[in-house]
């Protein structure tokens, strides 16, 4: 698997916002309709990325609509009454002697919601069970995160009441329409109760466990098995004294604080710009192809020319060659004419030797003379038979 960034999104649940509350800009949608965004019955969404072709293939773990959920965590908090102590510590106790109880306060914490939405690039791979375990080992991690800081492990368990899994958000890529998974994603909704002494306790949902979550919830996943990067985590200390740093930080929240579908345009205005540059990156690769073939079809013209002269070269070798096998066959023919010649002349001689010879033997060595013509021609002289034959 490969790895990626990933943090629980965690927001306080709370029956009333005040205007004047600090938090009321962050809890600007009402936590009923958060529920109706993740419930089945409503799936209220404005999120472009959303298929509603693929709805059917949510998981859902809780209460059909998301009004009811949050009527129902509502009910709870409004049944609970928590003991009114007097300064001293002690319970304050009514003229009766029973113990002083009162509601929660409106603005109370009553409970939260978890998202977790790891990368869609990597949960296309993912079923319900992956999601389900990476779920519950992110409540695992947010819980020893509270443990360290000295406070109640809240999230998961017996405070869980719903949790949704979407199968039907995750395109980012508008000329995307494959059929391939969506991704996954997981909405949690539980209430914020210590599991020990059931008292509430939503308020320790604050900065400080945020800030330390962020520090330590990806190396606390790593043990767990899931591939998590180091998040980006603001230096407070630095922050409190470097300008430079905290402008930073502010561009860096602008980039990041966005709502879904900003998000995913920016997504898909960077997969469409992606697409240009490979676009791009293959014309060039088109046009380099294009200019090699052409020095490759010039040198192939220039070799062609060259083994066209070659040829004429070796045309016209072959024509002298042939001329000179040509002459000298002549001369070989002219040669055995010479020598069946010489060979005829000889043969002749060879004869006429041979009759000079018989007329010798015939005549005897005293033999009246005979006629003897000398090489040169010139005279002729006679000798006897004996001078012939010595």
């Amino acid at each position: 698997m490969q790895s990626f960034k990933c943090a629980p999104q965690i927001l306080g649940l709370q029956r009333h916002v005040s205007k004047r509350s600090k938090g009321a800009a962050h809890r600007a949608k009402s936590p009923s309709g958060l529920a109706c965004e993740a419930a089945p019955l409503e799936r209220a969404s404005m999120t472009e990325t959303l298929d509603r072709s693929k709805t059917a293939l949510n998981v859902n773990e809780g209460p059909a609509s998301g009004e009811e959920l949050w009527l129902q965590m509502c009910e709870e908090a409004d049944g609970y009454r928590q003991p009114v102590m007097n300064r001293d510590g002690t319970p304050r106790l009514d003229k009766d002697g029973r113990p002083v109880t009162r509601a929660l306060r409106r603005d109370a914490v009553i409970g939260y919601a978890v998202v977790d939405h790891p990368p869609v690039e990597v949960t296309r791979a993912w079923d319900v069970d992956t999601m389900r375990r990476f779920s519950a080992d992110s409540d695992a991690c947010m819980n020893e995160v509270m443990r360290r800081l000295g406070r109640p492990a809240i999230f998961g368990g017996d405070n869980a009441r719903a949790t949704y899994y979407h199968l039907d958000e995750g395109r980012v890529d508008p000329l995307d329409d494959s059929e391939v998974p969506l991704g996954i994603h997981a909405h949690k909704f539980g209430m914020a109760r210590d599991p020990e002494t059931g008292r509430y306790c939503g308020n320790l949902i604050d900065s400080r466990f945020l800030h330390e979550l962020n520090v330590h919830y990806p190396a606390l996943m790593r043990e767990r098995g899931w591939p998590l990067e180091d998040l980006d985590v603001v230096d407070w200390e630095r922050a409190a004294t470097d300008e430079a740093y905290r402008r930073e930080r502010a561009a860096r929240r602008r980039d990041t604080g966005l709502s879904a579908n900003e998000y995913h345009r920016r997504q898909a205005t960077a997969a469409s710009r992606t697409r240009m540059r490979e676009a791009a990156d293959r014309l060039d690769d088109t046009l380099a192809t294009l200019h090699r073939t052409k020095a490759a079809v010039s040198d192939l013209d220039d070799a062609n020319e060259e083994l066209r002269r070659q040829n004429e070269r070796l045309a016209a070798e072959a024509e002298r060659s042939r001329a000179q096998a040509a002459a000298a066959s002549e001369a070989a023919r002219a040669a055995a004419a010479a020598r069946e010649k010489a060979e005829r002349e000889r043969d002749e001689a060879r004869d006429e030797l041979e009759v000079v010879r018989e007329c010798v033997r015939r005549l005897g060595p005293d033999g009246p003379g005979i006629k003897w013509d000398y090489e040169d021609g010139h005279s002729t002289h006679e000798k006897s038979i004996r001078e012939v034959r010595e």
